[in-house]
């Protein structure tokens, strides 16, 4: 059990897409078995650019505050505060986490303009509902494990310094 709980945590990061990949997977097949997906797809058919303007606010919006959140913590690395973690091996895996969320936000931006543009039909729309299940996913885990990485950041500039 321990080995496997230290081959999680070395690979986190692909834990993390897999574990929301399997969750937006369990949510289609959900739909699909229980006849909601006729449903989905009479939805995003009917408010399709509706749907993917607003996937693309939020998405893009996400973007701009894991940039300036990374931009925050840049400008906080040469601090004493953070020598510690300057100091750790993860140091790298610390910026992986942020530079990965960058690329699946802007991934997931590009994707919800593109689908804004082009209206794909028939069978292509289910390829597209999947799509958009699987880049969506992949952004919210990104997303949330920055978000995470950030907030340990934060407690490590502002907690009491020892007396």
């Amino acid at each position: 059990m321990n080995a496997a709980l230290t081959f999680r945590k070395a690979n986190f990061m692909w834990f993390d897409l897999l574990e929301a990949w399997g969750l937006a997977g369990l949510a289609l097949l959900g739909a699909y078995r229980f006849s909601y997906w006729d449903d989905l797809v009479a939805a995003l058919n009917e408010h399709h650019s509706d749907f993917y303007g607003a996937l693309a606010s939020v998405i893009g919006s996400l973007l701009g505050f894991t940039i300036t959140a990374a931009a925050v913590l840049l400008s906080f690395a040469s601090t004493p505060e953070l020598e510690v973690v300057r100091g750790n091996a993860r140091y790298a895996d610390l910026w992986q986490t942020f530079l990965a969320a960058i690329r699946w936000l802007g991934i997931g931006t590009a994707f919800s303009l593109v689908a804004i543009m082009v209206t794909p039909s028939g069978v292509y729309r289910d390829v597209e509902l999947v799509l958009a299940a699987g880049v969506v996913s992949g952004c919210t885990a990104r997303f949330v494990r920055c978000v995470w990485v950030f907030e340990k950041v934060i407690w490590l500039v502002v907690r009491p310094k020892a007396s």
